[in-house]
């Protein structure tokens, strides 16, 4: 037996090994996550929805087969001359030889009930339930959810059917099978004092983890593949190189120049971009809140007032007047009070 490894996107051959593994073992890591106690491996996917996808094939053939008859009836009419005692294809059925004078008669078929979407519908949910990726918040309503397979565990611990030990033990049983095949792929390059080393195997202390740590597979010489370097970490800063020269460029162009408020505004936003392509743990968040527009008019200032802005006095400004036009916003009933007790503080600054 051989073990072929593959470039699966240019489909190139990149070895053709003999399979030195002890009986005939796969280098392939099964991660089942329903147990069976009377069985070798847990009930895979496949298996289970056998029997519900032939459920939905039944149930879709009975519907695709009942609206066929229901929009293609057959009919009788009644024959002339010496024509032979058969069925006629027409278009949408077939007509019947008849001896009714009433001449043509199609009958009516009834179309599928609507019982069998209702148990179409059922076995796509029974399907979704077992294997699908709704979070089961809402029944029916519920949506896709990408932490489902976390919540999934929940669920099934919740309803009693499988302990939650028993899933942790499912789970060392997998990590213990991918260590073990780790170390037999890489047997022959191991350093004599290297041995495999299984992690909770000490009865004495079985919640006892020792951390297994690269040093446990230490080679002596080269792998048959060696890991030079993260790929993701490579295109990480091709893409912060990439913002900075836009940043550089940009700099420099007059619409993110600070001495305007809407310049000053591009520049808050071209900064946080390129915060944000540096790092993802959200330190743009330190970042003062973006300058709002120059306000020119007591009638603006009122109105960044109701949508909850703050706003200061100039020194050339005619205080008496923006006064009288702040003032009816105190007399409003209408107006939030926490929005009255800015009005009222930019007013007293005003005196």
């Amino acid at each position: 037996e051989f073990i072929a490894v593959v470039e699966i996107k240019s489909e190139t051959l990149c070895e053709l090994r003999k399979n030195r593994f002890p009986m005939k073992m796969r280098p392939i890591g099964l991660d089942t996550f329903l147990p069976d106690d009377l069985r070798l491996g847990g009930i895979g996917v496949m298996e289970i929805m056998d029997g519900v996808q032939r459920k939905i094939d039944t149930l879709t053939n009975q519907f695709t087969f009942g609206t066929v008859q229901a929009n293609n009836p057959f009919g009788f009419f009644t024959p002339t001359g010496n024509m032979r005692d058969e069925p006629i294809k027409t278009k949408s059925g077939y007509l019947y030889p008849t001896s009714d004078p009433k001449s043509i008669n199609m009958v009516t078929i009834p179309p599928p009930d609507a019982s069998l979407q209702v148990a179409i519908n059922n076995a796509l949910q029974e399907s979704q339930l077992i294997f699908g990726l709704s979070s089961f918040a809402a029944g029916v309503e519920s949506r896709i959810d990408p932490d489902a397979p976390a919540k999934k565990v929940q669920f099934i611990v919740a309803q009693g059917n499988v302990r939650l030990n028993t899933i942790i033990k499912r789970k060392n049983s997998t990590l213990k099978d991918i260590f073990k095949k780790w170390f037999l792929l890489y047997q022959a390059n191991m350093p004599p004092n290297k041995f495999m080393r299984i992690v909770g195997e000490d009865k004495k202390t079985p919640w006892q983890f020792e951390p297994i740590n690269a040093t446990d597979f230490a080679l002596k010489s080269l792998p048959d593949f060696e890991l030079t370097g993260n790929v993701l970490n490579t295109n990480k800063q091709l893409e912060v190189n990439k913002a900075l020269a836009i940043y550089q460029v940009l700099i420099t162009n007059p619409f993110f120049a600070p001495q305007t408020s809407q310049g000053l505004q591009a520049l808050h936003a071209l900064t946080k971009w390129l915060i944000d392509k540096f790092d993802e743990i959200g330190i743009s968040s330190f970042l003062p809140s973006v300058p709002g527009e120059q306000v020119q008019t007591p009638e603006e200032e009122n109105a960044r007032f109701m949508q909850g802005d703050t706003g200061e006095p100039t020194e050339n400004e005619p205080h008496p007047q923006h006064i009288k036009v702040h003032r009816p916003l105190l007399d409003d009933q209408t107006i939030p009070e926490d929005v009255k007790k800015e009005v009222l503080r930019h007013i007293q600054a005003h005196i």
